[in-house]
């Protein structure tokens, strides 16, 4: 396994995608492909890797997730009265600090973007982008040909 992944770093090969399961949802959406797909993942791959006879540590599993805008925090009551008034100035400057401002027409003072009714960022903000995907380091001479079997084998994981 190690002599694979090393031969493949050496080498400058990337590791082969396998699947990839693609996401745009609402933040606050628990379940969905991405979460399917990894609960399959984590629970099939010692069998697929022994089908295959690809060692486990040569199955790579990745995912990363992009949110457009950070939202504020929201504190309940419970938790702003335990806070220093100075930790609870420190947390509001901070937030304010990472808002985007505008002007408006002729508003003395700018507006966050997030409190704008037309403001694509205020509706975007709720949903986030998230990539999950399986790759795999496979070598010698049937590499390609097992490659297009993982495939067909994974093609419905992450189906919810």
């Amino acid at each position: 396994m190690i002599r694979a992944l090393a031969g493949a770093i050496q080498s400058r090969k990337p590791p082969t995608l396998v699947k990839e399961v693609p996401l745009y949802e609402e933040s606050d959406t628990k379940y969905h492909a991405g979460t399917a797909f990894l609960q399959k993942c984590r629970s099939s791959l010692k069998k697929l890797s022994a089908d295959f006879d690809i060692p486990l540590g040569q199955f790579l599993l990745c995912s990363w997730k992009v949110t457009l805008v950070k939202i504020p925090l929201e504190y309940s009551v419970a938790e702003i009265k335990r806070l220093s008034k100075d930790e609870v100035d420190r947390r509001a400057h901070k937030e304010e600090e990472e808002q985007i401002w505008v002007f408006q027409q002729d508003d003395v003072e700018p507006t966050p973007l997030l409190d704008l009714k037309q403001s694509l960022v205020k509706q975007w903000a709720k949903f986030f982008f998230q990539a999950c995907r399986l790759y795999v380091v496979v070598e010698g001479p049937d590499a390609e040909e097992k490659v297009v079997k993982l495939r067909a084998r994974v093609k419905d994981w992450g189906i919810s």
